[in-house]
C-alpha cells in the first residue's frame, strides 16, 4: 500500500516534533552515566588514599621477645616477591614487626645477644648525642622528647626501595621504618636462605646499621633539605660517621655477614675519604640514592620549595 504525500508529510512532522525529546532523553542519560562514573572514580580514589595514608597500627614495643623469631620464620611465601610484600596484611606486618624488628631495636637500646655490642655502643652514643644536641645559636637542648622509632605501612614517597627515614617533627626526633620493604628483605635474606648460617644475625646487623645511620643524621641535627646539593652534603656527613664507626668495625668483626652493598660502599668511601676526594664522596652518594637525586632535581620538589618560601 502506497503512502500518500500528505500522510508522508504528517509522519515527517511528527518525527521532527519528537526529535527534541529524544535529544533531551539522550542528554539526561549521558549526564547521569557521567555522574555515576565520577562517583565511582572518586570512591576508588578515596580508597587508594586511605590505603596509602593508613595510620600506624603498631609501635615500638618494649615487651617484644628478644630471644627468638622462630615462630615467624615458619611462615611460607611465594613469588613474585613485590606482590607478596605489597599485599601483605596488617596482621602479617605487625607479627613481623613484633617478632623480628622490635627485638633488634630493643637490643640496640639495651644490649643483648641478637645485636653485636659494637652496634649497641654506637647507637647509645648517638642517643646521647641526640639527647644533648644543641643549636649553636641558642645553646640549649634542641629536641623536646627522646628518639621515637615507629613503623610505616606505606611505601616510601621517593623510592620504594628506601627502608628507613629520619625526621624532626615538633622538635621530636623520629626514625621511620618502612615495614613492607624490611619484610621484603627478610623474605629474601632469611627465609630464602635457610641453609646459610647466621642469616638472622646478618639481617639484624643489616637492619641495625640502617637504624644507626638514621640516628647519625639526627645526632648531626640535619634539618629540612633545601636542594639536591644540600641532600648530598647531609648524606655525605652522615655516611662519613656510619662508614667509619659502624660499617668498618662490623666488617672487621663479621666480614662474612655484612651485606655486600655495605662492603663495597665502605671500601669506596675509605679510599675517597683518606684522599680527601670530595667529588668521589659526593659521587658515592649519587650512586647510592639515584631516585632521591632525581626527586630533588625535579619540578615537583622545586614547586614544594617555592611554596615553602612564600
Amino acid at each position: 500500500m502506497k503512502m500518500s504525500r500528505k500522510n508522508l508529510q504528517q509522519s515527517k512532522i511528527s518525527f521532527d516534533r519528537n526529535k527534541p525529546k529524544r535529544m533531551a532523553y539522550s542528554m539526561i542519560t549521558f549526564m547521569l552515566l557521567l555522574f555515576i562514573t565520577m562517583i565511582v572514580l572518586e570512591i576508588v580514589k578515596l580508597k587508594m588514599q586511605d590505603k596509602q595514608a593508613k595510620p600506624h597500627i603498631f609501635t615500638e614495643s618494649a615487651e617484644s621477645s628478644t630471644s627468638t623469631n622462630d615462630n615467624f620464620s615458619k611462615m611460607k611465601f611465594s613469588l613474585p616477591l613485590d606482590s607478596v610484600t605489597e599485599n601483605a596484611s596488617e596482621e602479617t606486618l605487625e607479627k613481623f614487626w613484633n617478632e623480628v624488628i622490635s627485638p633488634i631495636i630493643k637490643q640496640l637500646r639495651e644490649g643483648g645477644n641478637l645485636v653485636p655490642q659494637t652496634l649497641t655502643a654506637r647507637f647509645r652514643n648517638n642517643l646521647d648525642g641526640i639527647r644533648n644536641n644543641t643549636r649553636k645559636a641558642k645553646k640549649k637542648p634542641n629536641y623536646n622528647e627522646p628518639l621515637k622509632i615507629n613503623p610505616s605501612l606505606r611505601i616510601h614517597e621517593i623510592s620504594r626501595h628506601n627502608r628507613m627515614t629520619s625526621v624532626v617533627e615538633n622538635n621530636i626526633p623520629k626514625i621511620g621504618l618502612y615495614a613492607r620493604e624490611l619484610y621484603s628483605e627478610y623474605l629474601v635474606r632469611v627465609l630464602g636462605n635457610k641453609g646459610a648460617p647466621d642469616q638472622d644475625l646478618a639481617y639484624a646487623i643489616d637492619t641495625a646499621i640502617g637504624i644507626i645511620h638514621e640516628s647519625d643524621h639526627l645526632a648531626l641535627w640535619h634539618g629540612r633539605i633545601t636542594s639536591v646539593e644540600d641532600f648530598i652534603g647531609k648524606e655525605r656527613e652522615a655516611w662519613n660517621l656510619t662508614w667509619q664507626y659502624t660499617v668498618g668495625p662490623m666488617i672487621e668483626e663479621y666480614p662474612q655477614l655484612v651485606h655486600p652493598n655495605y662492603k663495597s660502599g665502605y671500601y669506596k668511601w675509605k679510599t675517597a675519604f683518606e684522599e680527601g676526594d670530595i667529588k668521589a664522596l659526593n659521587q658515592l652518594i649519587r650512586e647510592r640514592y639515584p631516585d632521591s637525586i632525581k626527586f630533588f632535581q625535579g619540578k615537583y620538589f622545586a614547586s614544594i620549595k617555592h611554596a615553602m618560601t612564600k
